[in-house]
């Protein structure tokens, strides 16, 4: 163990050289029920970010090509793709609510096939799209989007001009968090909001049922694994403050109980037994106390007022 840790070396997000073991086992590669066996993800003694072994992390062009979502058993061509990613938009919306959209620039960093930029459109003065998977590109662009594969290429032709920006699901793959955030600021407005969200490592399911739940919540696909103190303080050394966190539950208390009973995810099925009350107390509950599986964050730019 002793050996392994000593390969993740010096701490991309705070530069910290003590690491610790947080888990270590099998982890997701890809879809459900496929696992690799020797997974380590160590926590930072300096920013307290977990970190995946990167022996087991996916190589970073995975993400513009098709090889990353057909693992996860999902589709690159757009129409099936909405099917896909159509359902989280109302969960950016709730993460961004009481934020009005309408009459704003906004540029959607990881857009994948474009739900999120759909759901804006008739409201936002200006779409901009960003994303690195080759196969999703031709749609944006046909749809009217301002389509770019990096956020540097963004930045530099709408400099300072985001009134939001928002990455769903991103920062937990990339290599460099850091600098990540840092890319974003050319682009965001001096008073503009950045929304980030990430899975929450506080999951309470991590809690419950530790055994069954960590060797699901650990995969391949995502290098970081953050809780609310170590996405502020990489944040902060990005050059941001923080203006709101929160937790967003997306699933239900069925999918908790089917985790209880069967050691597996139920998604959005619902069991008879549960209602919507139920579901309404077990949600509002878990983002109270902060341990609902989603992770988001309000940032500005740190010199913003």
């Amino acid at each position: 163990m002793t050996a392994k840790l000593t390969t993740f070396g010096k701490c991309e997000i705070c530069g910290a050289q003590e690491w610790h073991a947080a888990y270590q086992g099998r982890i997701r590669d890809g879809s459900v029920g496929k696992y690799l066996e020797d997974g380590l993800v160590a926590q930072c003694g300096g920013c307290s970010v977990q970190r995946l072994i990167e022996t087991c992390a996916i190589p970073d062009e995975y993400y513009e090509s098709d090889h990353n979502r057909k693992s996860l058993q999902q589709s690159v061509e757009s129409e099936k793709a909405f099917a896909e990613q159509d359902w989280a938009t109302r969960y950016t919306h709730d993460a961004l609510w009481p934020m009005s959209i309408r009459g704003k620039t906004i540029a959607d960093i990881g857009c994948g096939a474009g739900s999120f930029l759909d759901s804006c459109c008739g409201q936002a003065a200006k779409l901009i799209a960003v994303e690195p998977c080759v196969p999703f590109q031709p749609s944006l662009r046909e749809r009217g989007y301002h389509m770019f594969g990096s956020t540097r290429g963004a930045a530099a032709a709408f400099p300072a001009l985001a009134d939001l920006i928002v990455s769903i699901s991103v920062i937990e793959h990339v290599s460099d968090p850091v600098g990540f955030l840092r890319d974003m600021r050319p682009l965001l407005k001096r008073d503009g909001t950045l929304l980030i969200t990430t899975p929450n490592r506080d999951n309470i399911l991590g809690s419950l049922i530790p055994e069954r739940f960590l060797e699901f919540f650990y995969r391949s696909a995502h290098r970081w694994y953050f809780d609310s103190d170590s996405l502020a303080g990489c944040a902060k050394l990005a050059g941001y403050r923080v203006v709101k966190t929160a937790s967003l539950q997306k699933y239900g208390m069925s999918n908790m109980l089917q985790w209880l009973r069967d050691g597996k995810p139920m998604g959005f099925v619902t069991l008879p037994v549960i209602g919507p009350v139920a579901d309404g107390f077990w949600k509002g509950y878990l983002e109270e106390v902060g341990r609902a599986d989603t992770l988001c964050m309000k940032l500005q730019l740190h010199d913003s007022n």
